[in-house]
This record gives C-alpha cells, structure tokens and sequence, in this order.
C-alpha cells in the first residue's frame, strides 16, 4: 500500500495521514481496541496458535 515513506534526514518514516485515517476507521469499525505505544514482549500460544500477547508500555505491563 506504501502508507509510510522513508525520511531523507533521518532513519525515520513518514506516514500518510489520509492511508492512517483510513486504516484506523477499518479498525475501529471492526471493533477492535488499538493499543497505540506498546511493546510485545510475550505471546501466548497454545498448539501453533496465537491466543494471546502481553505487552508494555511506559506505564508497565
């Protein structure tokens, strides 16, 4: 889709709003519940399958 493009000044991407906005409606159409400035550090599987992930942010886990 090519929503975000390298920076030239640093090692950094730029995104595109209108690709973002588009996405986050998809999103929360579907019911989903972004969690925006987190770090996997766990995933849950059970049998090949992700069941679940515990994640972290600067205010803990």
């Amino acid at each position: 889709m090519g929503a975000a493009q390298p920076e030239p000044q640093s090692n950094s991407y730029a995104l595109d709003g209108e690709a973002y906005k588009y996405v986050a409606e998809l999103v929360l159409e579907a019911g989903i519940s972004p969690l925006l400035h987190r770090s996997v550090v766990v995933t849950i599987v059970n049998e090949g399958v992700i069941e679940g992930v515990i994640v972290e942010s600067k205010s803990g886990r």
